[in-house]
């Protein structure tokens, strides 16, 4: 009487799974897998979840050191770079009123800080610094969330506006300077007076058909405006205090 094969035994001791010893697999079947046992599979989950959460962490601590890169650690404002203007023009491409119309009017306004060295001299750094929170609070407060809002240096602040004309950027600057004079600093009882002059100036990017972002056009463009923007903030600060000045382009 022949013998029928042996079946495969599947046993389970201390959480391990193994095949029993001196069995052989069926006739036309491959022998099955070796399993991993539980508590590797627990192991391994453990630490595939600690993987993730450092990895997850990397992402939040690029995203804080690209911000901090980004950022006037003083202000929270941008810190000048010089493809603003290209980033601007990149972003207000994708709306359909820019499409259509294949242009963008942009505007520049350079600002300073009227008597910020005296600020400093006679109060300290430290009001000083009080005064640059301040304003930069200001321009946060009454600006879009698509303006350019940058701390050029010092006392000096850029703002770029897209889709604006002059109309549009002296209710801006209106605005702006109306709240900049409601500001109040004391310091020894002294109520420090701030104001700020500012430098004005206009371009049109126009886009061409089928053809890409040229940004080194761009770049020089936004050299010359920075440029005319500083030459009318000199004007305006030759006029007093809390002056504007609006660049005559020829």
């Amino acid at each position: 009487m022949s013998r029928s094969p042996k079946k495969n035994k599947i046993l389970e001791t201390n959480n391990h799974f193994k095949i029993e010893p001196g069995d052989k697999p069926q006739s036309g079947r491959s022998a099955p897998a070796q399993l991993i046992p539980l508590r590797e599979k627990k192991f391994l989950a453990e630490k595939l979840d600690l993987l993730k959460k450092k990895y997850n962490n990397l992402l939040i601590e690029n995203k804080e050191l690209k911000k901090i890169a980004t950022l006037d650690e003083k202000t929270s404002l941008l810190r000048y770079k010089p493809d603003h203007l290209t980033n601007l023009i990149k972003t207000y491409s994708r709306f359909p009123k820019i499409q259509t119309s294949k242009k963008l009017n942009i505007v520049l306004i350079r600002f300073d800080i009227d008597n910020f060295s005296k600020i400093n001299n006679q109060f300290g750094h430290k009001t000083g610094d009080k005064v640059l929170l301040k304003i930069s609070q200001v321009f946060k407060e009454n600006s879009r969330s698509i303006d350019y809002l940058i701390r050029f240096g010092g006392d000096e602040f850029d703002v770029l506006l897209g889709d604006s004309d002059l109309a549009q950027a002296k209710i801006y600057l209106n605005k702006i300077l109306n709240k900049i004079e409601k500001v109040k600093i004391v310091k020894n009882k002294t109520k420090i007076i701030i104001s700020l002059s500012a430098g004005i100036t206009k371009t049109v990017y126009h886009f061409r058909p089928n053809s890409k972002i040229d940004s080194k056009d761009i770049l020089k463009k936004f050299k010359q405006i920075q440029d005319e923007a500083d030459r009318a903030l000199y004007q305006a600060k030759s006029l007093g205090r809390n002056k504007l000045y609006f660049y005559k382009q020829k």
